[in-house]
């Protein structure tokens, strides 16, 4: 149809209107073809220029060789439980924290692959373990160094019916013995407890024994929930730990993975037998990274860039029942670095008297170009 035909049917203009803008030619626009060759070339010059700008290396970041460890003994890394609500803890991270950065530490007091250090910062766990004596009103200790630990841990003490020894410089180790008698209504004996039992015990020794939680704001961090099988039973448990929460997210987040105290009654008795006392050394920072998201990550999972001891591939997106950011502090870790841990429910043939198991994933929480190698080095599968 043609132009003036339209208009006519939709009655909008006259036909002398119409004979007007019939003699009204368009005026078209030629660009020469060097003008278009100029503007391509500018357009792709700012998009490769905005491309390496946005994935430009910070100078003084050092990109990262990350070794994969995950100890799972005779096993791999999981948890039973009957629904992944069932696993708690009180880690600061949620997933609506907005972070940028995260430090990464270099690991000061190194292992072999036996697990013995390498060498021997006897200052340092001199004074480590000094430093808890005095929570618990000792002072003058005797220690002793075994470093061929053939007779016992490289560091030791004994005081006052307290056994204190030290396999690793960042971490202090207390026996009770005798037991410390807790009042009937605080005993934990047995080899299962509710999370309400363990808050509540938390709870006294916090008021009870403040000395031996040295934190200017000491949280109640009451972590497990996972579940033990024998084929016809099951059982639950859960371990107490402290954490001091500052004003600063990162402060905190460091404090969960790294400086904890932990507290473990007689499983026979339920008297308090075990006082532990993590003191990380974080002096030796490489600097602060920047982090990718939880979502990021989550797409380099199902990409297949992850580290794991499960024997399984991951198995798909739907099978992810929780996530969170953590730092691996394991010992044999050469750094510190923040991590994503996925919890993913395994196939059928894993599940045992009714309880499902989660293996768990870990994808480095990063940006990727800061590491050495990537994705190669995070194609890690034990199977």
């Amino acid at each position: 149809m043609k132009s003036e035909r339209l208009f006519y049917i939709l009655g909008e203009i006259d036909s002398e209107l119409l004979a007007d803008v019939e003699n009204i030619s368009p005026r078209k626009h030629r660009l020469p073809l060097r003008t278009i060759a100029a503007a391509a070339s500018l357009f792709l010059i700012l998009g490769t220029g905005s491309y390496l700008y946005n994935n430009r290396l910070d100078p003084s970041l050092p990109k990262l060789t990350i070794d994969f460890y995950e100890n799972g003994g005779m096993g791999f890394s999981g948890y039973w439980a009957y629904d992944i609500s069932e696993l708690v803890n009180n880690n600061p991270w949620t997933e609506d924290c907005t972070l940028t950065h995260l430090p990464v530490f270099r690991n000061r007091h190194p292992v072999d692959g036996a697990g013995t250090l390498i060498e021997f910062d006897w200052e340092f766990m001199n004074a480590a373990l000094t430093k808890v004596a005095g929570y618990l009103g000792i002072n003058n200790l005797e220690i002793t160094h075994d470093p061929d630990g053939i007779s016992g841990p490289p560091v030791s003490a004994q005081a006052q019916g307290m056994y204190f020894r030290m396999y690793h410089p960042e971490v202090t180790e207390v026996f009770f013995d005798p037991l410390v008698n807790l009042p009937e209504e605080y005993q934990i004996a047995g080899i299962s407890s509710t999370y309400e039992d363990n808050y509540t015990l938390a709870e006294y020794l916090l008021e009870m024994y403040p000395n031996l939680i040295p934190m200017e704001n000491p949280t109640i961090n009451i972590y497990g929930g996972d579940y033990s099988s024998d084929g016809t039973e099951n059982w639950q448990d859960y371990s107490i730990s402290f954490y001091d929460v500052t004003e600063d997210l990162t402060q905190n987040i460091l404090n969960y993975n790294f400086n904890l105290t932990t507290f473990t009654p007689d499983i026979e008795t339920g008297n308090l037998w075990i006082y532990r006392v993590y003191q990380q050394d974080l002096h030796d920072v490489i600097g602060y990274y920047p982090i990718i998201s939880a979502d990021e990550a989550q797409s380099l999972l199902c990409k297949g860039y992850y580290g794991t001891n499960v024997p399984e591939d991951f198995r798909g997106e739907e099978y992810i029942a929780k996530r969170e950011l953590v730092y691996r502090n394991d010992i044999m870790q050469d750094i510190y670095v923040p991590y994503y841990l996925f919890y993913v429910e395994l196939p059928q043939e894993y599940k045992k008297n009714g309880l499902k198991d989660y293996g768990l994933y870990y994808v480095p929480a990063i940006e990727s170009k800061y590491i050495e190698d990537f994705p190669q080095v995070w194609n890690i599968h034990f199977n």
